[in-house]
């Protein structure tokens, strides 16, 4: 079931979540905006459609999610406190979006995603999407350049790929 719309904000929740589960206090808005954007890219890569519309844009450290990063920016360098909430006036109503239990494809992206790269800063994270060409091709010093879903996509690819290819190596080492 990956046909479900998502925001950003509710893959963020998922991070800001299993952060908490894991007591991870490295969370920074940037490694936020990081585990989103990789999220985005496994899940184009492998079922071929979008996991939520808004564009992705190349900033001076990386890809950024325009939503996620004015909503969390006021954490700086400390670890993200707060869930994004989407409050509907009409009703007074407010909720926490986070991706949902029922939707088992973006689940296994996202816990995928928090597995391999919850150890990892957000400048190690920043320096990671420099790597390839979806950053490369679209960053302009001093503008926020959309970027291509189809090199998003390549690149999420050639990240399936390495972790599984690191993932045999490790199974194939002979255990103490």
């Amino acid at each position: 079931m990956h046909d479900k719309k998502y925001l950003p904000a509710h893959i963020a929740n998922y991070f800001i979540w299993k952060a908490d589960q894991d007591k991870i206090e490295d969370l920074t808005s940037m490694k936020l905006i990081k585990l989103v954007y990789f999220s985005y890219a496994w899940h184009y890569a492998i079922f071929n459609k979008k996991l939520f519309t808004e564009k992705i844009e190349a900033w001076r450290y990386g890809p950024v999610i325009p939503s996620i990063y004015h909503e969390f920016k006021r954490f700086g360098n400390s670890k993200v406190g707060l869930y994004s909430i989407d409050f509907e006036p009409e009703s007074n109503n407010v909720s926490y979006p986070i991706v949902s239990q029922n939707d088992e494809d973006a689940l296994n992206i996202v816990g995928t995603i928090w597995e391999i790269y919850k150890k990892y800063s957000g400048w190690e994270l920043s320096k990671i999407t420099h790597d390839g060409k979806p950053w490369k091709s679209a960053f302009a010093e001093g503008e926020n350049t959309p970027m291509k879903d189809e090199e998003i996509a390549k690149r999420g690819q050639e990240a399936i790929l390495k972790h599984q290819e690191n993932k045999t190596n490790n199974e194939k080492r002979p255990r103490p």
